[in-house]
């Protein structure tokens, strides 16, 4: 028989405290996703039609599968009747532009190119939607060149010709945002000879590359604008937060980043007479769902952090690579 002390005991109810308050808060939250989600796919038949088969594609924004895992939350609320599968085949570091910085992964290989491995991928998956989320790593985290924007823009062309040609329909996502702030001192000013950390002000060159994908609406190409929500609403919080940030290693998202990038644009101005109906509102770039969602993610944190004494940990690990 094992003999406790009165500290364990009390060791194994701070933890079981802990456990459930952790518990109970991830409910919340959960609950908290599905319900904006929900209501920001208020339109989605059209989205997907007749689509079961959706191919994710992108770098590790879209590997890590964090807005992917949102909007099947929803889709699959919305239309329990139907069966989807969304596949998240998106692949760290990776580019349609087919360009490499120096010293990429400490100059042990390149970036992979998606279209070495893109006919695999269409063949293989079959897939009836793909959605496609390139643009951050395409600069190469480089001052801007007409080069590095010709290469982008051909792979995105050559992406849709591929796509058309499988029967398969093609809805790109703009690059997030990047945000220096966090990294600063991990950056570099215009006029360097070679960037083997990020050039500082990348952020104006993904404007570029999302204005150039928005436009492309124009060809009948459909596309959803992440980028300028993004920068929209990091302006407005640092107005009250100067250290506020949506990637706190510069690239790569947190919670609020996927859920404030406002990818599903479209659904929402599809959805206009819909949402008034339901008497919500998209101020911040969620619904009110969303809203109370950044609440719980913020209540989250906190209790967790207080209970366990455990800062949360995100992927800024990765800032030292300054890849996506």
């Amino acid at each position: 028989m094992i003999n406790y002390r009165q500290e364990d005991f009390e060791q194994i109810a701070t933890g079981a405290m802990c456990f459930m308050n952790y518990l109970t808060r991830m409910s919340c939250v959960v609950l908290a996703v599905i319900a904006c989600l929900v209501t920001k796919a208020v339109d989605a038949q059209d989205f997907l039609k007749d689509a079961k088969r959706v191919v994710f594609l992108g770098d590790s924004i879209t590997y890590s599968g964090e807005y992917i895992a949102m909007l099947e939350a929803g889709v699959r609320l919305e239309f329990p009747d139907r069966k989807f599968e969304f596949l998240d085949l998106g692949l760290p570091s990776e580019t349609v532009s087919g360009l490499s910085e120096p010293g990429h992964a400490g100059g042990n290989f390149p970036r992979p190119n998606l279209h070495e491995r893109f006919d695999r991928v269409l063949q293989q998956a079959t897939p009836d939607l793909v959605v496609a989320c390139y643009g951050m790593n395409c600069g190469i985290y480089h001052p801007y060149s007409d080069e590095r924007f010709d290469a982008y823009c051909q792979g995105i062309r050559k992406l849709h010709e591929k796509v058309i040609a499988a029967n398969s329909r093609l809805v790109l996502i703009t690059p997030p945002v990047f945000d220096p702030l966090p990294i600063l001192d991990h950056t570099l000013p215009v006029g360097q000879i070679e960037y083997r950390q990020p050039f500082r002000d990348y952020n104006q060159v993904l404007d570029l590359y999302a204005a150039w994908l928005v436009a492309a609406q124009t060809e009948g190409w459909q596309a959803i604008d992440t980028h300028t929500p993004m920068n929209q609403f990091l302006a407005q919080q640092r107005l009250t937060d100067v250290k506020f940030t949506l990637a706190p290693d510069g690239v790569h998202l947190n919670s609020q980043g996927h859920l404030r990038g406002g990818w599903s644009q479209r659904l929402r101005r599809r959805s206009r007479r819909a949402r008034a109906s339901r008497g919500t509102s998209f101020r911040g770039g969620c619904l009110g769902a969303g809203g109370r969602l950044l609440g719980s993610l913020r209540d989250f944190e906190r209790s967790r952090t207080a209970c366990c004494s455990r800062p949360s940990q995100e992927v800024a690990d990765r800032s030292s690579s300054g890849s996506s």
